[in-house]
């Protein structure tokens, strides 16, 4: 009885810790958008986001994101530098429907697309080379 009380307790913790994505508690110093072309044979988009403000924002903006468990193939991702010298990868999946966007960060997570690429777009980056399947990301 005490075995099956401690899984369950592990399992009740575990499900509140991959609730919502968890980043580096260090300011991030860049941000780079990583985009493959459709074949997935080369990058065909990168930039690099180093404006503080823009870069918190985004971080805010994926922390809003819950968890779904899975998600399909990979196009997109950003590697988030922070000042403690810490990355993080953030792989972006085609999501299911244009509303939301999956990206897997120690587990799959979705979030709205609208303030995600509103987000990336006011830090410069040309959210059509963005691969989800958001109606603003295929304009």
């Amino acid at each position: 009885l005490l075995t099956f009380g401690v899984i369950i307790l592990l399992a009740l913790s575990c499900c509140f810790y991959i609730r919502r994505p968890r980043f580096s508690r260090s300011s991030p110093v860049t941000i780079e958008v990583i985009c493959q072309s459709d074949d997935s044979s080369s990058v065909e988009y990168q930039l690099a986001i180093t404006n503080q403000v823009a870069c918190n924002t985004i971080i805010r903006t994926l922390s809003d994101a819950h968890f779904v468990g899975f998600g399909g193939k990979s196009r997109s991702w950003l590697l988030i530098h922070y000042v403690s010298g810490k990355t993080d990868c953030v792989v972006f999946a085609e999501g299911r429907d244009h509303v939301n966007c999956i990206f897997f960060h120690h587990g799959f997570y979705e979030l709205p697309s609208e303030p995600f690429f509103k987000s990336l777009q006011d830090a410069g980056v040309d959210i059509s080379k963005f691969r989800t399947k958001s109606p603003r990301a295929r304009e």
